[in-house]
């Protein structure tokens, strides 16, 4: 089951790469800005759960 999520995570990064790669720029800027605000979404969730297991530790 590892096997084959990481397999289908792989294929998934060099599918979206090749589609970034063949991309016009404009809709490049549009990946770019998407994956940051994605990336700065992951992270402060991640900083809500690491404060709470924090709060729960003590």
């Amino acid at each position: 089951m590892m096997g084959t999520a990481l397999g289908v995570g792989l294929a998934s990064a060099a599918l979206g790469m090749y589609i970034y790669n063949n991309s016009k720029p404009a809709y490049q800027k549009k990946i770019k800005r998407g994956v940051n605000h994605a990336v700065d979404e992951v992270s402060d969730a991640m900083g809500h759960v690491s404060d709470t297991v924090r709060k729960n530790m003590m």
